[in-house]
């Protein structure tokens, strides 16, 4: 089990090239201090499975997902209620990432400065 208070999950794929989460984890009701409660770089690629996210924030960027140089992804998950009120969408995907969300809810989540996705320089599947 991961626990997470007011801080960030932080998730690299150093040792498993393919990572691949399906723990039926939930993430709910952290504040992450500056950006997103799950923190995915460093050239990792990893799959999150029948995940729950939810009323999780974050200050600047990424509510949920801040991704940058890396693949993430979300399959059978549920994202609700997470908000990133004066920053950059819940997903803040940067720097060549891949992300792809297969099969979810997504819904009642808040970016306050942009649209719920919030994309730079990427590819999408």
């Amino acid at each position: 089990m991961i626990y997470a208070l007011n801080s960030t999950v932080l998730l690299h794929s150093f040792t498993e090239p393919d990572l691949q989460l399906n723990l039926q984890l939930q993430i709910l009701n952290n504040k992450a201090l500056n950006e997103g409660v799950l923190y995915i770089d460093a050239d990792s690629k990893i799959t999150l499975k029948s995940m729950i996210i939810k009323g999780n924030s974050a200050k600047r960027a990424g509510s949920v997902l801040y991704l940058s140089d890396s693949e993430a992804s979300f399959e059978d998950c549920e994202v609700i209620n997470n908000s990133v009120p004066t920053g950059l969408g819940t997903f803040f995907v940067q720097s060549q990432s891949v992300f792809t969300c297969s099969n979810c809810v997504v819904n009642g989540n808040v970016a306050g400065d942009s649209s719920v996705l919030y994309a730079m320089n990427n590819l999408f599947g």
